[in-house]
């Protein structure tokens, strides 16, 4: 059978554009399905680390709104101090034109994109894949998940494997309703102790700021609840709280037997359950995800393996090493919360390795290391 395309990548966020553009750049022919339309709104505090904008192998400056030096912190909405780096530790971006800016680039190296066409099942030959939507059928070499928590190739390859799920609810304002206590430009703000095993924040964008709260799925009615109280320091007119839209999403995190790929099919990003069990963060390891799958599909397509067990290695070996560690800090960090508060209001040093593991200059494994207070 003579296929259309190499790879067909289900889903057109972040890490599956990427993937469409690294493999479109060494001429591997791509299909990316989307089942949205862009571009699209998404549900996301809009925070770029330094360390994932960092992976990128182009620059993200047309689409960065502010950047981030420091970082207001606060207790249960009260007690606020303020620290600053002396480099950039967060690009602020509106996921809305940066998930359509990366498409772009995808499309620019030479990617198809089919939107408001998702992927509905897929069948696995010896020889190739067939993937299934509402409007056609496409066939390829080998699919991959880009899906998200809710995909379908998610679903399928997860099945009834549990993973740890951390809640996040968000809410956009728009500037010219903000209670203008704090300067939100070149700092955001945390608030920690609110909410058992997460926190609140605030991300600031050029025309509204992006307030939300995380924490484990299981405690959403308590995370909600406190969500509008913090809320309340944040606007100027108190009936904009009752008024409010408030968006939720889980962010998957990984266990260490959590499946990653089966034959002619891998997942990355969300799909792989790869969100940072610390911060909620998902776009480093998104990124790094879509890197490793690049490298090892070019290999399959090559070399006519179609296993992906070097892909599954490397997640295990170089991913889910870092989730493992940064599952252990966030146990640590929200077991003590005021403990911690106190830390990173008067030790320097603490806060400095902090904001260097935050860029990607140090690993959690460092800051591990430097702490010393837990075998990892």
């Amino acid at each position: 059978m003579s296929l259309k395309y190499d790879v067909i990548i289900s889903g057109a966020g972040p890490s599956g554009s990427l993937l469409a553009f690294l493999l479109s750049s060494i001429n591997i022919k791509t299909l990316v399905l989307e089942k949205k339309s862009f571009p699209r709104p998404k549900i996301c505090a809009g925070g770029l680390q330094h360390r994932a904008a960092r992976l990128l192998p182009f620059s993200i400056d047309p689409v960065v709104e502010k950047i981030i030096y420091g970082v207001y912190f606060s207790y249960r909405s009260k007690h606020i101090f303020d620290r600053t780096y002396h480099v950039p530790l967060i690009y602020m971006l509106d996921r809305a034109k940066f998930d359509q800016f990366l498409a772009e680039k995808a499309r620019q190296a030479g990617s198809d994109y089919h939107y408001e066409c998702p992927a509905t099942d897929y069948e696995v030959s010896n020889n190739y894949i067939t993937v299934k939507t509402p409007k056609k059928v496409f066939t390829s070499r080998l699919l991959v998940g880009a899906d998200g928590a809710r995909g379908m190739v998610h679903r399928k390859l997860v099945s009834n494997k549990q993973l740890f799920k951390i809640i996040g609810y968000e809410f956009e304002l728009g500037r010219n309703k903000v209670n203008g206590h704090l300067n939100l430009n070149r700092n955001i703000a945390i608030d920690i102790g609110g909410v058992k095993g997460g926190y609140a924040w605030v991300f600031p964008k050029n025309k509204n700021l992006s307030i939300g709260i995380g924490g484990p799925h299981y405690d959403a009615r308590h995370i909600k609840k406190y969500f509008k109280k913090f809320l309340s320091r944040y606007v100027l007119f108190e009936d904009i709280i009752s008024d409010v839209k408030i968006y939720g999403q889980c962010i998957p995190v990984r266990k260490a037997d959590t499946p990653i790929c089966d034959y002619r099919v891998l997942a990355i990003g969300d799909a792989a359950g790869l969100g940072d069990a610390f911060t909620g963060e998902g776009l480093f390891n998104c990124f790094k995800s879509a890197l490793l799958a690049s490298e090892s599909i070019n290999r399959a397509l090559t070399q006519g393996n179609f296993t992906f067990e070097d892909y599954g290695r490397k997640i295990a070996d170089i991913v889910y090493e870092d989730i493992r560690i940064s599952m252990l800090f966030s146990k640590l960090f929200f077991l003590f919360p005021f403990l911690i508060y106190n830390i990173l209001k008067k030790n320097d040093k603490i806060f400095d390795v902090c904001c260097q593991v935050l860029r990607g200059d140090k690993s959690y494994k460092h800051l591990a290391q430097k702490l010393k207070i837990f075998k990892y």
